[in-house]
């Protein structure tokens, strides 16, 4: 029996939704927060499994490793600074494994424009292709939030979960 008001209830586009807006808010209110915290490096472990790591300093040119249990990321640190932005520099991972109950049976949403891209590289059309999250949602938030265009790469590495899914 699920509770009244349960997200797990919702129709699939309004939990997808939901979500999305939910990971975006808590980006912006993590690296609003960080930047109050002393320079250095944090990690919160919740009983639950969701990790939260902060890597906070002044702005510099070197490559910086950030990680936790779900995921790392190496970047250089002139990536991280945002344009015209003061004070200490914020690079975050907030990783989830609880936010895939949410995003269960997804589906690939794409302007036409990416999908023809994905097709191109597969040699095959991706209609009907059955998804499957692999690993803890990860969202990734730095002090620049103009990541469009970088001047460096930024190389993820995400650990895969095992599945838990039980045959009925």
């Amino acid at each position: 029996m699920t509770a009244p008001g349960d997200m797990e209830t919702l129709a699939l586009p309004d939990r997808y939704h939901m979500a999305t807006h939910l990971l975006s808010g808590l980006e912006n209110v993590l690296r609003t927060l960080a930047k109050t915290l002393p320079d250095g490096s944090f990690t919160y472990r919740s009983p639950l499994g969701t990790e939260l790591s902060l890597l906070i300093q002044e702005q510099g040119d070197k490559n910086v490793t950030i990680g936790q249990s779900h995921a790392r990321m190496l970047l250089n640190w002139a990536v991280a600074a945002g344009a015209g932005d003061s004070g200490p520099t914020v690079v975050g991972i907030l990783s989830s494994p609880n936010m895939m109950k949410l995003l269960a049976n997804t589906s690939l949403d794409l302007d036409h424009e990416k999908q023809v891209e994905l097709e191109d590289i597969h040699e095959s059309p991706i209609r009907g292709a059955q998804l499957e999250l692999l690993s803890a949602v990860n969202s990734v938030f730095l002090s620049n939030t103009n990541t469009e265009k970088l001047d460096y790469p930024v190389i993820f590495a995400i650990s895969h979960l095992e599945s838990s899914v039980e045959d009925t």
